[in-house]
């Protein structure tokens, strides 16, 4: 029986705050050709960088088609590859990123057994110092009543035992997802992109999350495919209740990820409002925008700016396209709230 194909795709940008994604070249493309899934074709994107030296070594590489945009698309560039792709199943994995050689095989292998699934993704650990490390980076994305999301058990020490061998979840992380190609063209906006570019950076992922939700495909993790992220923005660790933590956290913050951040979560919640949620979720809905803006307007300036452009945006956003299982598709939605 013939394998399916896969396509492969992977971002390089510049540095941004100290982090620079060229040391990681060689050992993530390494473990991509160690991969025991032969059947690929893989494709790198230069997001308009500015590094020189990084972009001859993304043009040397072997059975790697690079491509260099003319402008930063943010991680929404994946549009520029997907009407190129010709595989069966899209694989975006990101630069600090590593993979056991049997990873995309189980991947593949549990999408076919599970023809109801847009998005797969592994058990992804920790990497850190170059050492792999048995604690959590992510193992999908959860979701609450408030709709905020989050990497799902992330920080936890990693038991296998302690799970299902493939868990239905509410969606996975940007960092690394092989999606069935037909979900991504269920899910497609007017323009013919995935992912929507009017939020340029954060919660694009999650966005595509939500549409594959209504859309009727699950996520899934399958925890025998293992890999390993860098987690690269950690915040510092702050003593004091959750609470205190994230606040405090925020002052950390750059102003391009408070205008980016505070703008998308805005978007987000517009976009993907459903009529049949519960009460109880229209209420901490309601309760969270006027949060947030209360929060931006009195300690958080640099995010004054993002709130209005959210509200400038707020009519021109695609709303997805409900199927007429709406109703089941908000209460299946519901049930990953916590």
């Amino acid at each position: 029986m013939k394998k399916p194909k896969v396509t492969i795709c992977t971002v390089h940008f510049s540095a941004a705050g100290g982090y620079d994604l060229k040391p990681h070249i060689e050992p993530f493309f390494a473990s991509l050709k160690a991969q025991t899934y032969e059947h690929v074709e893989i494709f790198c994107l230069d997001n308009a960088s500015t590094d020189e030296a990084a972009k001859a070594m993304l043009s040397k590489i072997p059975g790697v088609t690079t491509m260099f945009l003319p402008a930063n698309r943010g991680t929404c560039a994946y549009n520029a590859i997907f009407p190129l792709a010709t595989g069966e199943y899209f694989w975006i994995a990101t630069m600090d990123t590593r993979y056991e050689p049997d990873f995309l095989e189980k991947l593949v292998a549990e999408a076919e057994r599970h023809p109801d699934g847009g998005s797969f993704g592994g058990a992804l650990l920790s990497l850190r110092a170059g050492k792999e490390r048995a604690v959590v980076d992510s193992l999908g994305t959860s979701i609450n009543r408030w709709q905020s999301v989050w990497d799902r058990d992330q920080g936890k020490e990693y038991v296998a035992s302690n799970y299902a061998p493939v868990e239905d979840v509410f969606g996975l992380s940007g960092a690394t997802v092989l999606f069935r190609r037909k979900a991504l063209q269920d899910i497609a906006l007017a323009n013919g992109d995935i992912w929507d570019e009017t939020y340029f950076m954060y919660y694009e992922d999650v966005d595509v999350s939500f549409r594959l939700q209504w859309q009727g495909w699950k996520a899934y993790v399958v925890h025998s495919a293992r890999g390993f992220h860098v987690r690269t923005l950690v915040e510092k660790h702050v003593r004091g209740g959750k609470i205190v933590r994230v606040l405090l956290g925020r002052f950390g913050k750059s102003d391009f990820y408070k205008f980016y951040a505070n703008r998308n979560k805005i978007l987000l919640l517009l976009r993907n409002w459903n009529p049949d949620f519960s009460f109880g979720v229209h209420l901490r809905t309601c309760l969270e925008l006027i949060g947030r803006l209360a929060f931006v307007l009195l300690f958080e300036p640099a995010s004054r700016r993002g709130v209005l452009e959210a509200w400038r945006l707020r009519r021109t956003i695609e709303q997805p396209t409900y199927r007429p299982h709406r109703k089941i598709a908000a209460e299946r939605v519901e049930h990953f709230m916590r």
